[in-house]
């Protein structure tokens, strides 16, 4: 995986936007509290730019109960 922190400073302030950056794997096995952590250090890493997401695809197995997490956790 890609430093999410140090891709988003590389282009901040560009035409370029960063995606990225939860990890799917604690997305769909993960504590509501490791995923908690993984979201909010995107948002804390993230500029104007950035887009925050599954660092590649969520696993169709993925519990509802975490995607609305996530859901709940970006857009509060």
């Amino acid at each position: 995986m890609v430093d999410f922190a140090a891709a988003a400073k590389f282009f901040d302030g560009s035409k370029t936007t960063v995606n990225g950056n939860i990890n799917p794997v604690v997305v769909m096995q993960g504590s509501l509290g490791e995923i908690e952590k993984q979201v909010s250090y995107c948002i804390n890493a993230g500029t104007c730019t950035t887009l925050i997401a599954g660092g590649c695809e969520i696993p169709a197995a993925t519990p509802g109960e975490n995607l609305l997490l996530m859901d709940k956790l970006l857009y509060r």
